[in-house]
Formats: structure tokens, sequence, C-alpha cells
């Protein structure tokens, strides 16, 4: 064996100790202990930020805050404050507890948004309020539509128009308490059949203005693929199952169809009104009749305190959605005011006197109250309540079904339920159009 020469020891031996040494670092990285509570958490002394406190409405997702950045600087702190003092806000001042309006302090004038409005340590968000450019968004206002080619005879030229029947219908109805059947009739009423029935009408009096027409459903089944049965873990109740089905489950499944698939200039939300009619196999009829339209707002304390839903409006807020929802109500109103004669419903007197609502002046037929059928679509929506099915004289109509023309129904020479109903809105829609696209000339 060759001898190793002395002058060369301690070289070697620097050597073995960086190697040692190398080592002993690599096993401790490799096999170190993680500290108390599993690998990721801090050690102590550096605790780790706790998860926000969230206050949502049933089956709602966490909201993804981070999407409101792409509202900043498309209004001013005066349109936001006009927004929810008009039509948003409950006419307190209790939405400024949740979102604060911030102007003269030598930046740009924000409003500070709470994100979680049960948790006091949530940071809150900032977005600035310079109105320098227009609101990123699927739909266009009238007035920002090119000009109709044909514009007297097709003012809706290009315009995408989903209409929704509301309620699901057919074996569904009773589920939904949206049937009734009179003693000594064949026909039972059910509302979604009936808003479908209107839809189908709708639908090519739409097309035949310009409009590219989508409905939401077409058909007596529900658009969501969830049924009762899938929310009995949640449940205290096998009704409380089925209201999650049919009102939240559903809505929240045609909400995502017509904001992700269909992404319309403006949605129809057709609907009946109802009095209280007692059992449904004997029900109790009405002499009273009347018609309204709603229009998204009235959010009050407890409604502003979900981070879902606020989150919700503020996407309707910062879009401008009460601007030509607030237009597109006024004109489909008058229009059938105009075709039914009937009067407006007032909820202060009415049987709903008790849900949160909000008369808006200029016009007595439309009301401003926050649905998840008209909260949750990210366009203008026509929300429709005409006729009360439980009048004797719409009762009679229904069971007279469809037809053209005219006919002898409750003692008087009428139009089919379905045809005024569709026709009606569909010159509403027209008149719209022709007031607020631009001509071209």
């Amino acid at each position: 064996m060759r001898r190793i020469p002395s002058d060369q020891w301690p070289l070697i031996a620097a050597v073995l100790v960086l190697l040692v040494s190398g080592g002993a670092l690599v096993f401790y990285i490799l096999f170190q202990k993680p500290p108390p509570g599993g690998a990721g958490v801090p050690s102590p002394g550096r605790p780790a930020a706790p998860a926000p406190v969230r206050s949502l409405s049933s089956l709602a997702p966490e909201p993804r805050w981070e999407s409101l950045d792409r509202f900043a600087d498309t209004q001013t702190t005066s349109d936001f404050r006009q927004a929810m003092d008009r039509v948003y806000g409950d006419g307190t001042p209790a939405w400024q507890s949740l979102l604060t309006l911030v102007e003269g302090t030598g930046g740009p004038p924000r409003v500070d948004i709470t994100r979680w409005s049960a948790d006091a340590a949530a940071p809150r968000q900032p977005l600035s309020l310079r109105g320098t450019r227009p609101p990123p968004r699927y739909w266009r206002e009238a007035s920002e539509l090119p000009p109709s080619p044909d514009p007297v005879a097709r003012p809706l030229d290009g315009v995408k128009v989903a209409i929704d029947p509301g309620h699901i219908g057919g074996a569904w109805a009773r589920m939904e308490q949206r049937w009734y059947q009179s003693p000594g009739s064949t026909t039972a009423v059910m509302e979604g059949e009936m808003t479908l029935m209107t839809a189908r009408l709708l639908q090519p009096a739409l097309e035949a203005l310009g409009a590219t027409v989508f409905l939401v459903r077409d058909g007596a089944e529900p658009v969501t693929a969830t049924r009762p049965d899938d929310y009995a873990a949640l449940a205290t109740t096998p009704q409380q199952a089925e209201l999650f089905f049919y009102r939240k489950a559903e809505i929240r499944a045609r909400a995502d169809r017509v904001n992700r698939q269909i992404r319309p200039d403006l949605l129809v939300c057709l609907h009946f009104n109802a009095e209280p009619w007692g059992e449904p196999d004997t029900v109790t009829f009405t002499e009273i009749n009347h018609l309204h339209l709603i229009v998204n707002g009235h959010y009050d304390a407890t409604e502003l305190a979900l981070d879902d839903v606020r989150h919700e409006m503020l996407e309707r807020v910062f879009q401008r959605s009460e601007r030509e929802e607030l237009r597109l109500a006024d004109a489909v109103s008058r229009s059938l005011a105009a075709a039914t004669g009937l009067p407006p419903y007032d909820y202060g007197a009415g049987h709903m006197a008790g849900n949160a609502h909000r008369p808006l002046p200029e016009n007595p037929y439309v009301w401003a109250r926050n649905l998840m059928a008209n909260r949750l679509y990210q366009c203008p929506v026509v929300f429709t309540e005409p006729y009360v099915m439980n009048n004797r004289e719409v009762h009679d109509r229904v069971v007279a079904g469809d037809y053209e023309g005219e006919r002898l129904v409750a003692g008087k020479r009428r139009p089919s339920l379905y045809r005024e109903y569709a026709d009606a809105v569909a010159a509403g829609l027209k008149a719209h159009f022709l007031a607020h696209r631009p001509s071209g000339k």
C-alpha cells in the first residue's frame, strides 16, 4: 500500500471534517422532527394567522373577493353612493358599516369593502373609485349597442335575451307549493307550467324583433342535477331538504347556466302572483288581481351581513345593472299595465307586507327586492309578477288554455292569458330599445 506523505495529512483531515459536517446537515434537514401541529405549521412564537370567520347563506360558495378588483375605477364615489341610496340600500345608513367610502385623504377616492363580516380581524379590501373606465361585463345596455339595420321592425337586432320561466311545474309543482285544483275542475293551476307556456310564446315574438333568444329551461324538469335527497344531511326535516333543492340549488343552477353559457344582454324572469289560497285541493278564490315588477335592491342589514350576498350585490353595483334594469322595468310595466288593465300591487297593504321591499316613487308598478332569482344573474333582469293565480277570472283563463284570437272567457271576449302576457312583455322590450338604442342618424 502506498504511504501518504506526512505533509498531506492536514489537508485530508480538513476534507474529512467538511464531509462529516455536510452529512450531518443533510440528515437534519431530511429527518428533523416537525414542529408541533404538523408540517408547515409555524413554530411557537410565530402563530399562524387564523382562518377568517365566514357568514354565508344556504348552499352558497365562498365569494372570491379578488374578483372585484377588475372593477377598480369603473365608477365614482358619487355613483356608488347614489346606487346604494336609491336602489340597493334599505333607506338607512346600514350599508356604510360594511362599505366605507373614503374621499379627501390625498389618495384616490375609494370604497373599503368588508370581506368577512363575522370576523372583526379580517382586513378590508380597498377599491379605487375614480370613474375613469367602463365596467367589464358580458352584457350591453341598449345605449351601448350599434344601430339596428332595421330599427323600426327589428329594434332588438343582435340582442341576446334569456327567458327564465319561473319555478319548475309538472311533477314538482306540489312540492314547490305552486299547484292547486279547483273542485270539479280537471285542470290544475301550476305556475311552472304557466310560465313555460308564456316563455314559448314570448320567444318567437322577440325573435321577430331581431333578438337571439334562449330558454333557461324548456321543460317541466329541474335545471339542477341534484334532488331533495342530496340535502338530507344538511336539513333538519324533509321539507327543508326540498326547500334547499327547489329554492336554492335550482336557482343557483339556472344562474350558472345564464352567467357561464348564455351570457345574455338581459334576462326576462316570468312569474305569476297569488294571494293566500289555503289548501290546494279546496282553494280559496279572491276578487283581488294586480301586477308589479321587481328590480334587485333593498338589502337590509341582515342580508348585507352575509358575505356571499354582499359580494353578489357588489357585482351588480359595479356593473351598473340598476340603470338598465330600472329602464327595462319601467317600459315593460307600462306595457303590461296597458294590456291587462291591472292595478299595481302594494306591498305595504298586501299579504306580503312583512317582506323586505322598497317602492320606487317614479313608477308604482316597480318595487325593489333582494331575491336570489334577480341577484345571482349578472345582467339586468326583468322580473314580472302579473295576475293573481287564485283570482276567479284568472283561474277561468288558465282553464281556457292557449288559443289564437279572442274567445268568450269569464263573461268577456279576450285573448289567451298567455298571449296577452307574452305580447305585452315583447311590446315593452320593443319600446325600451326604440327609446334607448342609437338610431344611427
